[in-house]
């Protein structure tokens, strides 16, 4: 499986099937969201509501079982240093 970071730092960009978990990238002023494997779910400006996120639902490890799809990272911009 392949993961995009999308502008993020992960230790690997690769993960072996089957996975207990996955990584968590870190981006510098940004909030990760979480996994996505829809890319326009990924690239969703929409916002944070009432605890949610309006975007595509994240992926978990357990959720992943096609080793040839691509991953996508979420990223919410922080504000005020949050």
């Amino acid at each position: 499986m392949t993961l995009n970071p999308k502008g993020g730092a992960v230790a690997s960009t690769t993960i072996d099937l089957p996975a207990k978990s996955l990584p968590t990238p870190t981006r510098e002023g940004y909030h990760f969201v979480g996994w996505f494997k829809d890319e326009i779910d990924a690239d969703t400006t929409k916002g944070y509501v009432r605890g949610k996120y309006l975007c595509g639902e994240a992926m978990t490890a357990a959720g992943v079982e096609d080793a040839d799809k691509i991953l996508y990272a979420k990223w919410v911009k922080d504000f005020l240093g949050e």
